[in-house]
């Protein structure tokens, strides 16, 4: 499998390979109504999704707009917000992308629970709480990409070590979730 790597700038137009073939043309269209930004997207995460090889962009700069009304384009759209630079525009995207239930959203989560605003991994399970995305979709991913789960598995540990050590280990909600999907 390819390398991780967070900082290096990546076209925009790349961003349509974030999501499988099936949703190639649906992202076509979300990535083409992106407003222009003066920073390119950074990063490179690869996975595999539905039996394809395809990366994760660590951030995006483009200003909000409003969701699309197409449940696909909604959810793409959700799904590379849930990138964006902005902690609150993450957080928000990634919740309405789980109320979706599309599966194209399973490797966002896990990316999001890698990070460190514990405000994000709450509003996570209680998205997934409430949603009809099952563990199945979650363990399936971690299946087939096991360098992805262990790489999120070892900053969430980081970050609950730096930052919420106070917090019993299963009170973390990024530790919690992972956990619950290693292969």
């Amino acid at each position: 499998m390819r390398s991780t790597v967070l900082h290096e700038s990546i076209d925009e137009s790349d961003l349509v390979f974030s999501f499988p073939i099936k949703a190639r043309e649906a992202a076509t269209s979300v990535v083409s109504r992106l407003p222009h930004a003066e920073t390119h997207p950074v990063g490179r995460i690869p996975i595999q999704l539905a039996g394809e090889s395809l990366f994760l962009p660590y951030r995006i700069y483009n200003e909000p707009i409003d969701e699309p009304s197409d449940r696909i384009l909604r959810t793409i759209h959700h799904c590379l917000y849930s990138c964006h630079h902005d902690g609150h525009v993450r957080e928000a995207s990634i919740a309405r992308a789980i109320s979706i239930s599309e599966t194209l959203v399973v490797p966002f989560v896990i990316l999001l629970l890698s990070g460190y605003p514990i405000e994000i991994h709450k509003r996570i399970a209680l998205s997934l709480a409430n949603s009809s995305l099952r563990d199945e979709a979650f363990n399936r991913f971690s299946a087939n990409n096991p360098e992805f789960m262990a790489l999120a598995h070892s900053r969430a540990l980081s970050y609950h070590a730096v930052y919420y050590r106070s917090l019993a280990r299963n009170d973390y909600p990024a530790l919690r979730l992972l956990e619950s999907w290693s292969p």
